[in-house]
């Protein structure tokens, strides 16, 4: 996954659900010790402490952060897990900045209740589920998620087989 998310983030980005935050470690490392870089205020967020340097908030429904103040805001492969997902993606389209882009990658649902079933509560991971939270998502219930946020470029690929989806949603630039 983060192998196809990496070359779309650009500037200052927030990751949310961002576990050990490996993906935002990834991002600043491929600009070495340029900490002029808006790569370095980049910030994993989550609702757990998986040991990564996140900062924690109990939920994604008011994002701590200022308005216009992120050129790219990710989901990978969590926003199945947010109950309050609308609510989440209303806060990215207010803290992403004039042209900036949400990505989300998510898995369908029929694969990812199987997934889930077999791999999803190792020892190091295991946390209680939430009533509203999905295994998976399939590409509609993606699309209209992005649509009822306000986002209205939505570009849609496959990789890993087509079994994972990446979806990249702008925010109009005016």
């Amino acid at each position: 996954r983060l192998a196809n998310v990496i070359p779309h983030m650009n500037g200052r980005c927030l990751d949310i659900g961002a576990g050990d935050n490996m993906l935002i470690n990834l991002y600043k490392k491929q600009f070495g010790d340029d900490r002029d870089n808006p790569a370095f205020e980049s910030v994993g967020l989550d609702i757990e402490d998986w040991g990564g340097g996140c900062m924690i908030v109990e939920n994604c429904k008011k994002l701590p952060f200022e308005d216009n103040s992120f050129d790219t805001v990710c989901f990978i492969a969590c926003i199945n897990h947010i109950p309050e997902r609308i609510e989440a993606l209303k806060e990215t389209m207010r803290i992403l900045k004039p042209g900036g882009k949400v990505i989300i990658t998510m898995i369908g649902k029929f694969i990812g209740e199987i997934g889930h079933a077999i791999w999803w509560y190792s020892e190091d991971k295991h946390r209680d589920v939430h009533e509203e939270e999905l295994m998976g998502m399939d590409s509609s219930q993606i699309l209209q998620l992005l649509k009822e946020a306000g986002f209205e470029d939505i570009d849609e690929q496959g990789f890993v087989y087509n079994l994972n989806r990446l979806y990249i949603a702008k925010k109009d630039a005016a």
